[in-house]
């Protein structure tokens, strides 16, 4: 994962922790970086713009190559992705801090790939809810009290499992062949106010939902942050799911909603399947046929007036790197 220097909001709970915080413009892809360990990189390409808001409140981290000693692991990463809403403060404390986040909880189930199978809900359960104790922590000492809150949607990539955690709505998808088309595998849930298992439990905890919002006022039933809400339901608890890739799939995506507002999932996949093959025609650098194909999704989403930052990290699966 590359450095990018930032100012610190919160002080040494930042330092060592990495980031990436999108601007208007495309950056370029994300590219495998050499490691010093044996564990074969994961390439992940990205594309971001600010579109109709006066701020980025989007962070995501490319961990490329995760290592925390896992015996007989070829390959170990993580990729995330946090939304900010009521500020950026939320999501760019939880960037900089998910890594060695993770990896403590990770280490502290053992050494064994199953021990971390088996623990595997502990550990992400644990590490978002140290994620939202500390960020909670510091937004009480502020003054003012800060509101920010964000999604959280973290992939643990581990040779062909892919464990994914999620709160919020930002998505998570696999694009997988089936016969002679590809579908869309999810793998991430929705925590908004209108999910009726989510209201259920808000109403549960002493909160009310009004015109599709947490007290009025979130749309989303879970997240990190998020502190006035709280006591009204809003939990960090988030959804697990567990994938393994096969020969048939192409690649996964991970995105804020604000391409999610503009397409479907059948849609985002048809048109990163016409980008890739398009270019395939003529070219065969993978880096650049999935740059491109994140780039166009995300200007795409805003072309379409969807409103909001649109984040989009694209990662090609197997010999598609």
């Amino acid at each position: 994962m590359k450095r990018v220097a930032e100012s610190d909001l919160f002080g040494p709970l930042y330092e060592g922790i990495s980031l990436k915080k999108p601007s208007n413009a495309m950056l370029k892809p994300e590219e495998p970086e050499t490691a010093t360990s044996k564990l074969t990189n994961v390439a992940c390409y990205h594309a971001e713009l600010k579109g109709e808001r006066e701020t980025m409140e989007d962070y995501y981290v490319l961990e490329s190559c995760f290592d925390v000693g896992l015996i007989n692991v070829s390959k170990c990463a993580v990729f995330a992705l946090f939304d900010g809403h009521a500020g950026s403060r939320c999501a760019e404390f939880c960037s900089k801090n998910i890594v060695k986040t993770l990896e403590k909880h990770v280490k502290n189930a053992g050494k064994t790939v199953e021990a971390l199978q088996k623990n595997i809900r502990k550990i992400f359960t644990d590490t978002f809810k140290q994620l939202d104790d500390e960020f909670l922590s510091l937004a009480r000492k502020s003054t003012p009290k800060l509101k920010d809150g964000c999604t959280a949607t973290v992939l643990l990539f581990l040779d062909d499992v892919v464990y994914c955690a999620n709160v919020g709505d930002s998505k998570a998808i696999v694009g997988r062949k089936k016969e002679d088309k590809v579908v869309s595998l999810s793998l991430t849930e929705e925590h908004t106010a209108i999910v009726f298992e989510e209201r259920q439990r808000i109403q549960k905890a002493g909160g009310f939902v009004k015109d599709g919002r947490v007290m009025g006022i979130s749309e989303l039933s879970r997240a990190i942050g998020d502190d006035p809400l709280k006591k009204s339901g809003v939990i960090s608890t988030p959804s697990i799911k567990k994938v393994t890739l096969t020969e048939n799939d192409q690649f996964v995506i991970v995105a804020c909603d604000g391409l999610w507002k503009a397409f479907t999932e059948t849609e985002v996949i048809n048109k990163v399947l016409s980008t890739v093959n398009e270019i395939t025609t003529n070219s065969d650098d993978a880096a650049m046929i999935y740059s491109k194909a994140a780039s166009i999704l995300a200007s795409a989403a805003v072309l379409k007036g969807c409103g909001d930052n649109v984040t989009v990290l694209l990662l090609p699966v197997h010999n598609k790197q």
